[in-house]
């Protein structure tokens, strides 16, 4: 992990004149004070950042800086020319506290820090303080109204005295809107029903603007989504922006703890079920109200018509642009199917377990108990009044980057068509080694090869992956994970694999993770017991790997290793005292797919779903080879050092421990969790 001494300083460093820049009235800025000395509030990685820029540039002159359209309205970004003899830097983003980053070249490595392995943290149950005080301050306000409906209150963590006022720099936003939307009739339109939606619902009530308890104004704008086949308009409310003292509502409360199971967990068990069930929570967060007290807080200016007098309202329930919006919402639904627990245990159980934010996720193994599920859940949620629904040219590397968001539309958590995925992050990595300029053509042979495989990508819509894995709690259950690592990715993927009672076999693809292997080069070995990391957290029963030389590494006792890896090999051979590590050749290792990458077609016509031949036979026939003792190996060994050996040593594994810790966390997956 990079880390700065801090996000940036204050942003700009100096005040900026912008009476000459001629800023088109008639748009909307992301942050309509830019120009103003303020804190940066959050600074966007690179995997978000190509996803929130829109189409539409506008160039305000010479020496003068760009538009940018972005999701959350125009960015201003460039160089401009000063009258002042002082020289400025500006950046939109952030302003790094570092001397040694002034130069492009510094700049380059800075950014290529983006493609080396970041440290993360293993997962703690232990909370912080902040943490509990949120939890205790939930479960002793929660409350529910005479019909039913949970009513929360925001968990402040500072006293809300401490905030400024807000009323003045609101109305300016909204003068800002209203001449938006005068400019747009269909979009003025769409934007008066959502208010009118508001009022209708009761959601959200008039009042009046000398109401001493008026505490915060939210701004508000609107985002456009023409392609969305469900809400073409985006209404985003700001929680963020800062009142006159320099603190925003945001920055007074507290976050909170998830209060549900990751997405991961969720998925993996849905494909254990039979019959799927999927249903939906409609308006989720404004399911839940807020505390009348706290609906000041939450208080928005509009007007139908220029030509009438601005009005205030207050926000009744929660709303998703303040930080605990998350939380309060989550922890409502854990809240209330606790309380039905007693009464309706399945459907609670679902809620608590299978819940995805507004989505439930689950299934069952006969058609009658999926019926009493739905129907406990219906019952559940209808206490408490919530309605769900069930669904049924040449290139430049400017524009591959622009063509490079599709893995992240694809959104595939469990990793299904994860080689798919990993073939463009490969090219992309290469694309990066180049050190090409924005706007530079691409060496013609990666511009061919970018275009095969873009080609290549309907095919997807040809693949039908099976969501049941043919799981029956009669059949005899076993996990085989492989792994496979090649100097450009390495990763794991995993089988279940089901022999009924009459001795039928069924193996099935469940889930697998991959990483582009650092920029840094380091010996295949090395990444080779990366993977065994990798494997290892996912408790399976069978372990494979087509590598003779990691696998004697982790045979072998750690005092044979230096320091560092004596640690990773002693806690690989702790969690998998009661599993095997056995040997496969590579060309039936399931991973070697997943280390290479592959295009739509190649992972279509191969075994990558099903698994290897070998595991639809029984034991008899499996490749399990003895793991020969490897006695040549001397780069990790254990040895006497002299103080300038020991630094270069050091030097050479800083990475492969940033590697080790981010496998060690990556794939977190709980078998029990299946059951």
């Amino acid at each position: 992990m990079f880390i700065l001494p801090s996000i940036a300083g204050i942003m700009p460093d100096s005040p900026t004149v912008i009476k000459d820049w001629n800023i088109p009235r008639n748009i909307e800025l992301a942050d309509p004070q830019f120009f103003i000395q303020q804190n940066v509030d959050i600074l966007i990685g690179a995997e978000v950042f190509f996803n929130i820029m829109s189409v539409g540039q506008i160039k305000l002159g010479p020496y003068m800086p760009l538009l940018q359209k972005t999701l959350f309205g125009w960015i201003v970004s460039g160089k401009y020319a000063s009258n002042s003899k002082s020289i400025n830097c500006n950046s939109l983003v952030a302003t790094l506290e570092n001397n040694d980053v002034n130069t492009d070249a510094n700049l380059h490595e800075l950014v290529k820090n983006f493609w080396q392995i970041e440290s993360v943290e293993t997962n703690s149950n232990k909370l912080t303080e902040e943490e509990l005080s949120c939890e205790r301050f939930f479960k002793s306000t929660v409350q529910r109204s005479s019909s039913g409906k949970i009513i929360v209150k925001l968990p402040f963590k500072r006293h809300f005295s401490e905030l400024g006022s807000s009323r003045q720099i609101a109305e300016k936003r909204f003068l800002s809107l209203e001449r938006r939307l005068n400019s747009n009739s269909n979009l003025k339109e769409e934007y008066s029903k959502f208010l009118e939606e508001y009022l209708r619902l009761d959601h959200m009530e008039l009042v009046s603007k000398h109401d001493e308890r008026l505490l915060y104004y939210l701004p508000h704008h609107c985002v456009l989504k023409p392609h969305s086949s469900t809400t073409k308009l985006r209404f985003v409310f700001d929680g963020s922006y800062a009142t006159t003292s320099g603190l925003s509502l945001n920055d007074i409360l507290m976050i909170g703890i998830p209060a549900q199971e990751d997405l991961y967990s969720i998925l993996l068990r849905f494909r254990f079920y039979k019959y799927g069930l999927k249903a939906d929570i409609c308006k989720m967060y404004k399911q839940f109200l807020l505390d009348e007290s706290n609906a000041y807080y939450q208080c928005i200016l509009w007007r139908n018509n220029s030509s009438e007098e601005i009005q205030t309202f207050k926000l009744k329930t929660v709303t998703y642009c303040t930080f605990a919006a998350s939380y309060l919402a989550t922890k409502s639904l854990v809240h209330l199917a606790t309380l039905n627990a007693e009464m309706y245990p399945k459907g609670a159980q679902k809620i608590l377990k299978d819940m995805y934010v507004d989505d439930l996720i689950s299934g069952a193994d006969s058609f009658e108990e999926m019926s009493n599920i739905k129907g406990e859940v219906e019952t559940i949620l209808a206490s408490a009044n919530i309605v769900s629904t069930s669904p049924t040219k040449y290139k430049t590397k400017k524009m591959v980057l622009k063509q490079q968001a599709f893995p992240r539309q694809l959104f595939d958590p469990i990793g299904l068509i994860n080689p798919v995925v990993v073939r463009s992050k490969i090219f992309l990595q290469r694309l990066w080694l180049l050190k090409l300029d924005w706007d530079e053509s691409i060496p013609t042979e990666l511009h061919t090869e970018w275009e095969n495989f873009r080609r290549g990508l309907h095919l997807l819509d040809q693949l039908s992956i099976p969501r049941f894995v043919k799981y029956n709690k009669s059949a005899q259950v076993e996990l085989h994970g492989f792994c496979d690592a090649s100097s450009k990715v390495y990763g794991c993927c995993i089988y279940l694999r089901c022999i009924d009672p009459d001795g039928t076999m069924h193996v099935n693809l469940l889930t697998a993770k991959s990483k582009i292997a650092p920029i840094k080069t380091q010996s295949i070995p090395r990444l080779e017991l990366l993977n065994q990391i990798l494997g290892v957290e996912i408790n399976e029963i069978f372990l494979w790997s087509d590598s003779e030389i990691a696998l004697s590494w982790i045979s072998a006792h750690p005092s044979t290793w230096t320091v560092f890896f004596a640690n990773r090999v002693s806690q690989i051979q702790q969690l998998i005292e009661n599993y095997k590590w056995l040997h496969v050749n590579a060309k039936a290792n399931a991973a070697d797919i997943l280390s290479r990458g592959s295009n739509v077609s190649e992972l279509i016509n191969s075994t990558w779903f099903i698994g290897p031949d070998f595991l639809r036979k029984t034991n008899d026939y499996w490749p399990m080879q003895k793991v020969k003792s490897v006695q040549s190996i001397t780069l990790e060994k254990r040895a006497t050092l002299t103080s300038q050996k020991c630094d270069t040593t050091h030097s050479q594994v800083k990475s492969v421990i940033i590697i080790l810790l981010l496998c060690y966390t990556t794939v977190q997956y709980d078998f029990k969790n299946l059951r």
